[in-house]
């Protein structure tokens, strides 16, 4: 049986549960994006699996720096990685992060 998922090509709190795992499945991209304010930032999209489907997930500075943390700055190493989800509150909406796995 094949179960609809119109939650977005993203991880996301509407497809991803507490206490899943993800893995690294290609290696992270990052795209400069201009705020609202003009200012530019970077955003970095990271390919991953997540109970057998394909997502990109948009980690946040806190996530990216415990990943850094466990796996280096050179994300290309980070492929075949695994993390478990946290789904936290920021401002009243639910919001992934991400704890590496050793």
């Amino acid at each position: 049986m094949v179960i609809a998922d119109f939650s977005s090509s993203f991880l996301s709190p509407e497809n991803a549960q507490e206490n899943d795992i993800i893995v690294i499945i290609g290696k992270p991209r990052e795209e400069t994006k201009i705020s609202q304010a003009g200012t530019p930032y970077v955003k970095v999209n990271i390919p991953v699996e997540i109970n057998g489907k394909e997502k990109t997930y948009s980690p946040s500075r806190d996530t990216g720096k415990r990943f850094v943390e466990a796996w280096g700055k050179e994300m290309d190493n980070w492929l075949a990685h695994k993390a478990t989800i946290k789904i936290i509150q920021v401002k009243g909406k639910p919001q992934i992060e991400a704890y590496p796995l050793q």
